[in-house]
């Protein structure tokens, strides 16, 4: 097992604050002469120095109690003096100002140790991604919309030990022109847990079916249903926008099954300027007739085969 640059025994598997009256973390006026037997035990037992003991001890309380490494330092003139004092320390050789020195800087600031701090025995670690999809309709990427969800996750209470479901409102505010597969991200919005960074959750933006449109990018598709005759002698064809407009577009030219009329400025808004827009591409469905009457044939042929 490391600490740091340090090997621990195989055998220590225990936390070494089982060795320090966890009273003395409480009160700092709890006998001296128990806390000195206990470092001193912790010390030659564990064949470690004074100064990793006194780090891990410090790391206990700032985990147990919530306080910064600064104030932690309060301790360290009591800490001195218990080394000082209890002869059994001498397992590891060394003092507390050396782990004073290496943990901090001149000034008096905490330095960034290689190995992940003074939590030295293992980094947090944050859980994986919680990824769901958000359905919207085209109407809501084309003008924008906010969406809220509501989520239930599991929240840390003030002790540090237990933990409470919670309800939180999660709030999307859609933009005009977004796309399928887009990303949106909550970070640590997920459950809290001790020694655990919570998860982020994030939404990925799955387009609706649409009765009318497909989406191409920032185009729109439409297919428009005509019979043969107006394929080939021209029509008008009525789209009703998504916004609600009507447009009547005139078909000038003969209609094959391969003819796309291309109507500039319908199609979705622009992500980088919704002011523009892109195209509205109408595509054809021509329906033959099931049955001509001789008459009608000899007519077709007259001005088909001619």
């Amino acid at each position: 097992m490391l600490y740091g640059n340090v090997s621990l025994p195989s055998y220590f598997q225990v936390p070494l604050m089982l060795l320090v009256p966890s009273a003395w973390r409480l009160d700092p006026d709890f006998p001296q002469s128990q806390v000195g037997e206990r470092l001193g035990s912790a010390c030659s037992s564990c064949q470690l120095s004074p100064a990793i003991v006194v780090t891990l001890f410090l790391e206990d309380f700032h985990q147990k109690e919530g306080s910064s490494w600064r104030d932690c330092r309060k301790r360290v003139s009591k800490i001195n003096t218990l080394l000082e004092k209890n002869k059994n320390i001498s397992a590891g050789g060394g003092r507390w100002s050396q782990a004073e020195a290496e943990f901090f800087a001149e000034d008096g600031s905490e330095l960034i140790l290689p190995f992940g701090g003074l939590r030295g025995r293992g980094a947090m670690k944050q859980d994986p991604p919680i990824v769901r999809d958000l359905y919207l309709s085209l109407e809501d990427l084309f003008y924008g919309c906010t969406k809220k969800i509501k989520i239930s996750r599991r929240v840390m209470n003030e002790d540090d030990q237990t933990s409470t479901i919670r309800d939180k409102i999660l709030t999307i505010d859609v933009q005009p022109g977004w796309k399928q597969g887009t990303r949106i991200t909550f970070e640590k919005e997920g459950d809290q847990g001790p020694n655990v960074i919570p998860a982020d959750i994030t939404f990925v933006v799955q387009e609706k079916i649409h009765p009318r449109f497909k989406r191409d990018n920032d185009n729109l598709t439409y297919v428009a249903t005509i019979p043969l005759g107006k394929a080939l002698v021209g029509c008008m064809v009525e789209v009703r926008t998504l916004d609600g407009r009507l447009l009547n577009i005139p078909i000038n030219d003969i209609v094959d099954p391969k003819y796309c009329k291309v109507v500039p400025g319908e199609g979705m808004p622009l992500l980088q300027d919704p002011r523009r827009k892109g195209d509205l591409h109408i595509y054809f469905n021509i329906c033959f007739p099931t049955k001509l009457t001789r008459d009608k044939k000899l007519l077709l042929k007259s001005a088909l085969l001619s």
